[in-house]
Parts: structure tokens; sequence; C-alpha cells
């Protein structure tokens, strides 16, 4: 064998390692590109929740004891401004509790803004039903018929 032999075979032994670790490269690329692939659908999936979040109102409502009586609260905790907020008891004994001049003096509310509330004064009494049913109803950006149906208690 000749040295230019000697040197082919070098050259041969510098390609076949170049060419193994461009394989390896390209295997680690082809990961790093599907991770990048799952990052980017998982920041698409969390910005279109916020998206959604954004424009939704979120209402609730619980018992206050404010001196020596209790207010019902009726408050917005979303990110949008509710619509057309209608409040509905479920049963005649948690109309009874409130005072109805002041549920139609107070609702329909036109706009409630998000970190808005309402109070409405609650006459409860020692016979009073201590859990009440209370369904809320509004419109947001996000639906034009939400509804909510909860059980505040005393």
């Amino acid at each position: 064998m000749t040295s230019s032999d000697y040197v082919a075979l070098l050259a041969l032994g510098v390609s076949a390692a170049a060419l193994f670790i461009t394989y390896r490269f390209n295997e680690r690329q082809k990961k790093f590109f599907e991770n990048q692939e799952l990052l980017n659908r998982t920041l698409q999936r969390k910005e279109d929740a916020e998206v959604k979040a954004s424009r939704q109102a979120e209402l609730d409502a619980n018992f206050l004891r404010i001196g020596a009586g209790y207010r019902l609260r009726v408050f917005n905790r979303g990110k949008a401004a509710a619509r057309h907020v209608r409040i509905e008891f479920a049963d005649a004994s948690c109309e009874s509790v409130f005072i109805s001049s002041d549920v139609e003096s107070k609702f329909p509310l036109e706009v409630m803004q998000p970190h808005g509330s309402v109070d409405l004064i609650a006459a409860v009494s020692m016979g009073s039903a201590s859990k009440h049913a209370i369904r809320l109803l509004w419109e947001d950006d996000h639906s034009s018929s939400n509804e909510r149906m909860l059980y505040p208690t005393v």
C-alpha cells in the first residue's frame, strides 16, 4: 500500500464519521422540531382558551352578613361584561326570603361589569330555609344564553 492509499483510506474514514455525525445531528434536529410543534400547539390551545375566557362573564352569588341582616350578593368574577342579567328563584320559599320590590328594581340588570356586584336584601328568619336554589341567566360576548344554577346557603 502506498501513501496515497493511506490518505484515501483516511479520507474515507473521515467521510464515514462525518456522515454518522450528520445523521445523529439530523435525528436530534427532527426531535427538536417535533417538540417545537408540540409546544406551539399547546401554546395555541392556551391562547385560544384565554381568548375564550376573556369573552366570558362568570356570575356567582353568595350570602353576606351585614350588620344584623343578610344580603345576597350577585357578582361577576369573569373577564367580560354580563348583559341582560336575570335572576329566577327555583321555589316559593326562596322568593319569600327576598323583598320582591328590591328584586324587581334591580333585575333584569342591563350590564354587570367584570368584578361588579348587586346586593339583594334577604329577610332571613329562624323558620326560613338555609339553602336556596337560584338560577342566574345572562348574555355575554361568548354566548347569548348563559345559565348557572346556584345553591347559596345562609
